[in-house]
C-alpha cells in the first residue's frame, strides 16, 4: 500500500473509470479512491451551515462524484479540487434556497390588518414546506403553553377573558381555530377592537418569538 503522500488520486480516478459503470472492478477502485480522499483531510467543510445540512449535501456530492467520473478532466484539477468545487456550489445553492425559504416564511408572518378585518401573523404562518410549518406550529404551541400565566395577564380593559394567550391560542391554525367574527360574537367586542388589541399586544410578542427562532430577521 502506498503512503498517503505518494498516492496519485488522479491516476486512481482514471483507472477506476476504465471499467464499466457498476462493475466490481470500478466499484473497488472507486471505494479506495474515496477512502483516500476522505483521509486526506482536504474535503471542504462549511461551518456556516448545520452539521446535518452539511452531511446531506456532502452525501449528495459523493453520489454526483461517483456517477460522473467520465466528466472529470485531469488537466484542470485534481479529484479533491473538483469534488470541493461541486460541493461548494451545492452549499451555495442550499444557502440560496434557505434564504428564499426564510423570505417566504417572513412573508407569511407579515401583519396585515384593517379596521374591519384582522389577518394576523398566525394566518400567515404555514410555509410551503409542510414539515417545517408543522414544526413551527409545534414550537409556537410549546411557547404558548410555557408562557400562559404571563400572557393571560395582558388583556383588554374590563375583559380579562380577552387576553394575549386566548387570542393567539384561538387563532392558531389548528382544528380548534375560530374566526375573528366568531370571537367578536363570543366576547361581545367588535372585530376592530380585537384587531387593535392583537396588533398592539400579540403581534410584537409573536414577532419577537419568531426572531428568536430565526423565522424572521431582527
Amino acid at each position: 500500500m502506498n503512503s498517503q503522500s505518494s498516492i496519485d488520486l488522479s491516476s486512481l480516478l482514471l483507472e477506476a473509470r476504465e471499467y464499466p459503470a457498476g462493475s466490481p472492478q470500478r466499484q473497488r477502485r472507486l471505494t479506495y479512491l474515496i477512502r483516500q480522499m476522505q483521509r486526506s483531510g482536504k474535503i471542504w467543510r462549511d461551518y456556516q451551515i448545520s452539521m446535518d445540512q452539511y452531511n446531506e449535501v456532502l452525501q449528495q456530492t459523493w453520489m454526483y462524484f461517483c456517477q460522473n467520473l467520465d466528466s472529470y478532466d485531469p488537466t484542470r484539477a485534481n479529484p479533491i479540487t473538483w469534488f470541493n468545487c461541486v460541493l461548494k456550489f451545492r452549499i451555495i445553492d442550499l444557502r440560496r434556497k434557505t434564504m428564499e425559504e426564510k423570505r417566504r416564511i417572513r412573508s407569511h408572518l407579515v401583519k396585515v390588518g384593517t379596521d374591519d378585518t384582522a389577518i394576523d401573523l398566525i394566518d400567515r404562518l404555514p410555509a410551503p414546506d409542510v414539515n417545517q410549518a408543522e414544526q413551527m406550529l409545534n414550537d409556537l404551541l410549546t411557547w404558548l403553553h410555557q408562557e400562559r400565566s404571563t400572557l393571560e395577564q395582558k388583556s383588554i380593559r374590563n375583559h380579562a377573558a380577552i387576553n394575549v394567550y386566548t387570542l393567539i391560542a384561538r387563532r392558531l391554525p389548528t382544528e380548534h381555530q375560530v374566526s375573528w367574527q366568531t370571537l367578536s360574537q363570543e366576547f361581545g367586542v367588535s372585530v376592530a377592537t380585537l384587531s387593535s388589541f392583537y396588533q398592539r399586544q400579540c403581534v410584537p410578542l409573536l414577532r419577537e418569538f419568531s426572531q428568536t427562532q430565526g423565522w424572521m430577521e431582527a
